[in-house]
């Protein structure tokens, strides 16, 4: 958030895909010219600001670091529960935003600014999530590495699409034999959105497991295919929009 090389910096959960309405969602935002993104798109969408649905426009927030860090001290045992990020969020980051964010709120309308979302594109056109920021890493896929691994070594799953685009290259996860394996054999799995299940087993997508140094970067588009992103964000990948810095309540 205090990136000044960034212009937009927008936090989602690692197991939710950006579908079309999301993508539209952002690009009103950057467009409205407001400093905040507050999405709610769920019955369950009752916090105010929501950890893994929100957009700040870099330098808004000044000091945002260091409110972090009193946050954890001050909070005790409860700035490491679940939810402490929106109980961060509730308290330091709503009443410095509160006048300055746009909300696309489905459910229940809340905010002075409130936007609906409208389809830009026909039903069954592009994927639709139940809801934005529905989770979807929900298929798994196990695998059998029989060679020994050297030390700082990991095995990488990576995936192409139908024209040979990389879709993504992820580290695996090594699984705990209950027994040491004497042949150096080794049991691996990583969860993938489910979107990705068809296209695998259909044969439109290709995967190949390789080993390679820990810590390399995630890469890949993350999207079950390209257009997905296109829609929705290029027309606003252009748009700069000055905005002045907001304090970070204490």
């Amino acid at each position: 958030m205090d990136d000044a090389q960034a212009d937009c910096v927008v936090v989602r959960d690692v197991d939710a895909l950006i579908d079309a309405r999301e993508a539209q969602a952002v690009q009103q935002w950057r467009q409205s010219g407001q400093a905040f993104h507050i999405i709610r798109d769920d019955c369950c969408h009752t916090e105010l600001i929501l950890a893994g649905l929100l957009g700040i426009r870099s330098g808004v927030l000044r000091g945002i670091a260091k409110s972090m860090a009193d946050f954890v001290q001050t909070q005790g045992d409860a700035a490491w529960r679940r939810y402490a990020d929106q109980l961060f969020l509730r308290h330091h980051v709503w009443p410095a935003v509160r006048a300055h964010h746009l909300a696309h709120d489905r459910i229940y309308g809340f905010g002075d600014r409130v936007q609906q979302l409208e389809l830009f594109a026909p039903r069954g056109t592009l994927p639709l999530n139940a809801f934005i920021g529905a989770h979807h890493a929900t298929c798994r896929v196990q695998c059998e590495l029989e060679q020994a691994l050297a030390p700082g070594e990991c095995l990488y799953l990576t995936l192409s699409d139908a024209t040979g685009t990389l879709v993504f290259r992820y580290p695996m996860h090594r699984l705990s034999a209950p027994t040491p394996q004497p042949d150096h054999r080794s049991a691996w799995d990583i969860h993938l959105p489910r979107l990705y299940a068809e296209p695998l087993q259909s044969g439109r997508w290709t995967q190949n497991f390789s080993v390679m140094a820990e810590g390399l970067d995630s890469v890949g588009a993350g999207s079950i295919e390209a257009q997905v992103l296109g829609m929705g964000l290029d027309a606003c990948t252009s748009t700069s929009t000055s905005s002045r810095s907001l304090d970070p309540v204490p």
